[in-house]
């Protein structure tokens, strides 16, 4: 098998892992949503309820801030790891 053939092997091994990925993500979203509509109006109701919106919301709002914080000092850190020499490396790798 050519280098090339070889190459192209792997990636369509790649691109049929990651569309298998992404199906799961796709029915771990449908399918709560499928049942919900499927329920009728008292599931769809309960789902819009002010208690649930509000925690809907405060999720949202943890994880961006999260992201956020995560990123603000994790990628200037990771930069001085890769980058730079210093004494005591060798015990945070």
């Amino acid at each position: 098998m050519s280098r090339e053939a070889s190459l192209l092997s792997g990636a369509r091994g790649f691109l049929l892992a990651l569309s298998g990925l992404a199906s799961i993500v796709v029915a771990t979203l449908t399918i709560p949503v499928l049942f919900l509509a499927l329920e009728g109006a008292p599931a769809v109701s309960e789902a819009l309820r002010a208690e649930a919106l509000r925690a809907v919301a405060l999720s949202l709002e943890a994880g961006a801030l999260s992201a956020t914080i995560s990123m603000t000092f994790g990628v200037p850190l990771a930069y001085i790891l890769s980058r730079l020499d210093f004494k005591g490396k060798g015990l945070v790798e």
